[in-house]
């Protein structure tokens, strides 16, 4: 936002451009702000997928090469979107297609990842797709990082107990199998 909306709505104001040159991604901050930085690394395979918006204004190169320093196995979807931008997929009359730019490549690749692959999403939305899709849990590139540093040798995140979000008994969009949970 402060990167892109902030200096297109103040495009003369030098305290949004000043502000714009210092707001950071996380892996971007780490990878090139923080002299030095080293992550601890786990031996757990990782996937990797990008969010629309971040790729919007940026690339996941720092992501990608941030996780090559946390784990050794790093796969990096091309997904595109996952199918759920921001509450787009939660309305009734979206999930369905919603659901299937998802299965287009994300979910799919997720449900084939080993029970035992770190899904790492950044986008809440992405996380929440993958959760209702496939009954996995992704997180964010930070917990991830968090949880090499708290036990390298146990991030292991197993899939989550979340229902999916089912096509054909869904009547009323995911926003009313949230409120049941």
């Amino acid at each position: 936002m402060f990167r892109d909306e902030l200096v297109n709505l103040f495009p003369e104001d030098p305290n949004a451009q000043r502000l714009a040159r210092q707001s950071f991604l996380l892996a971007e901050f780490l990878r090139k702000v923080v002299p030095g930085y080293k992550p601890r690394h786990i031996a757990q395979r990782t996937l990797l997928h990008g969010h629309c918006h971040h790729k919007a204004i940026a690339t996941i190169e720092d992501e990608e090469a941030l996780m090559r320093d946390v784990s050794a196995d790093v796969g990096v979807l091309d997904a595109g979107c996952c199918g759920m931008p921001g509450s787009f997929g939660f309305e009734g009359n979206h999930c369905d297609m919603s659901m299937q730019v998802g299965e287009l490549v994300l979910l799919p690749a997720v449900r084939e990842a080993p029970v035992d692959t770190l899904i790492i999403a950044d986008g809440f939305s992405c996380r929440e797709q993958i959760a209702h899709g496939t009954g996995r849990r992704a997180v964010h590139l930070a917990q991830a990082l968090q949880m090499a540093l708290v036990d390298a040798s146990a991030v292991g995140v197993r899939p989550s107990k979340m229902a999916s979000c089912r096509l054909e008994g869904l009547n009323s969009g995911r926003a009313s199998s949230l409120r049941q949970r």
